[in-house]
C-alpha cells in the first residue's frame, strides 16, 4: 500500500510540476497567441476560474466511473491551484483520476510536450491528448481540454494494478469518458 501511495504522490508531483514552464518546454500561451490557433475553435467559452475540481464530477457519473469520492489536495507548484483525485483501491481495476482547472494557459500549450501530443474532441472541445513523461505510456494518459481562452481543465488516468491487461488506448479511451463528463458538468453548472 505504501508503494501505491508513493506511486500517486509521484504522479501528483508530476502533474502539479508539469504545468510549469521549464527550460526546453513551451511557455504558457496567453488568449492572444498564435499557438492557440492551433486548436479548433470552441462552441463556446467556459470558464473554469471558480471552479473546485472535486466537483467536475456528479455522484452519478461517480457511479459510472466506479471510483470513490474525489480527494482535494494543493499543486505543490501553485498552492493556489487545487487538484482532485478519484480511484478505486484496493480492488481491481484499479483506476484513479486526476483533474485540476488552469487558469493561466490554454491546451494548445501541451502539443509542444516533449512526450508528444495529438487533438482530440471531448464534448465538442478540442482537447490535447498526451502524457506526463515520467509515467507508463501503457497506462497513463492525459487530456487537457480548450475551455476557454487562456484556460484549460487537465483530466488525467492512471491504471496501478496488476490484473487487469490495459493499453495505451483503453487508458485515453477512460480519461475522454472522464473528460466528456466533466465537460458536462461544467455546461450544467455554469449554463454554458
Amino acid at each position: 500500500m505504501t508503494t501505491r501511495l508513493v506511486a500517486h504522490l509521484l504522479v501528483l508531483l508530476a502533474l502539479t510540476t508539469g504545468c510549469t514552464a521549464l527550460p526546453g518546454n513551451p511557455a504558457p500561451t496567453t488568449p492572444d497567441d498564435p499557438e492557440t490557433s492551433r486548436l479548433p475553435t470552441r462552441p463556446r467559452d467556459i470558464p473554469v476560474d471558480e471552479i473546485e475540481p472535486c466537483d467536475l464530477l456528479t455522484a452519478d457519473q461517480l457511479m459510472q466511473l466506479e471510483v470513490s469520492h474525489g480527494a482535494p489536495t494543493n499543486s505543490h507548484v501553485n498552492p493556489s491551484r487545487s487538484v482532485c483525485q478519484w480511484g478505486r483501491f484496493p480492488d481491481e481495476p484499479q483506476d484513479f483520476y486526476l483533474m485540476t482547472v488552469d487558469t493561466g494557459r490554454g491546451a494548445a500549450y501541451a502539443l509542444g510536450s516533449v512526450t508528444g501530443g495529438r487533438i482530440v474532441d471531448v464534448a465538442g472541445y478540442a482537447a490535447v491528448e498526451t502524457r506526463v513523461g515520467s509515467s507508463p505510456e501503457d497506462r497513463h494518459c492525459v487530456l487537457l481540454v480548450d475551455v476557454a481562452a487562456g484556460q484549460n481543465l487537465w483530466v488525467q488516468y492512471d491504471y496501478t494494478g496488476k490484473t487487469v491487461p490495459i493499453t495505451k488506448q483503453l487508458a485515453c479511451q477512460k480519461a475522454h469518458t472522464a473528460a466528456e463528463m466533466a465537460v458536462q458538468t461544467l455546461r450544467e453548472r455554469t449554463g454554458r
